[in-house]
């Protein structure tokens, strides 16, 4: 996972974290 790519956007990071939560989940 590239952490810390665009964190700077808001949108950007709302999009980032439900995807990171996906992926997570997909991981596990």
């Amino acid at each position: 996972m590239e952490k810390g790519m665009k964190w700077t956007d808001p949108d950007f990071k709302d999009l980032r974290l439900g995807f990171e939560v996906t992926a997570y989940v997909y991981v596990r």
